[in-house]
């Protein structure tokens, strides 16, 4: 039996290591817009405007979800509230930038509908600028208030769970089950920006 020669190309660096989807990214840079990056790690959030440049990508703004301590938003894990309160807050900083409008870029994540992501686009999208995300995948009004965070603390305080996993903001004095006034409250603040 005679062996067949196969070709074999070897793919890029980046999506051998499953770091960079080349055609998302194609796609994304034929728009000519600039994009808003977004990494959503277990501490804290981090998101960018990037454009498009020959001779490699420019960061045009970049910001992090825990800057919103400074707007009185204390639960600053990327939760779903915090989520969109940075989104809100980042689409802001574009305003100012002069930025009108933006492709939302996950990079090689695939959100979830009703997610995080799709909490950080809503905000965005609630602060005036303009990107193409489908309505249906935003979450509920009651998830991005925290309502949810409110009823899940409110349980755990009833089983006398609650000092186990929230431990943190209780000895700073934050109460999660205030968490949706404490929405409201931010985001009157982040509106007067």
């Amino acid at each position: 039996m005679v062996k067949k020669h196969t070709h074999h190309t070897v793919p890029f660096r980046r999506k051998r290591k499953g770091k960079t989807n080349y055609r998302k990214r194609f796609s994304v840079l034929k728009s000519g817009k600039p994009r808003i990056f977004l990494k959503i790690g277990s501490k804290d959030a981090v998101a960018q405007v990037i454009d498009y440049k020959e001779d490699g990508d420019e960061v045009v703004i970049s910001s992090r979800a825990s800057e919103l301590k400074d707007k009185g938003w204390f639960f600053t894990n990327p939760n779903i509230p915090t989520c969109y309160l940075f989104g809100y807050y980042f689409g802001k900083l574009c305003e100012k930038n002069k930025i009108k409008s933006v492709i939302f870029d996950t990079g090689v994540v695939k959100p979830k509908h009703g997610g995080r992501y799709f909490a950080f686009a809503k905000g965005i999208v609630d602060s005036g600028i303009e990107i193409p995300v489908e309505e249906a995948a935003f979450p509920s009004e009651e998830r991005i208030k925290g309502e949810h965070i409110a009823k899940y603390t409110a349980a755990l305080r009833e089983k006398g769970e609650l000092s186990k996993k929230y431990s943190v903001f209780i000895n700073k004095a934050h109460n999660p089950e205030k968490i949706s006034e404490l929405f409201d409250k931010t985001l009157k603040k982040l509106d007067s920006l």
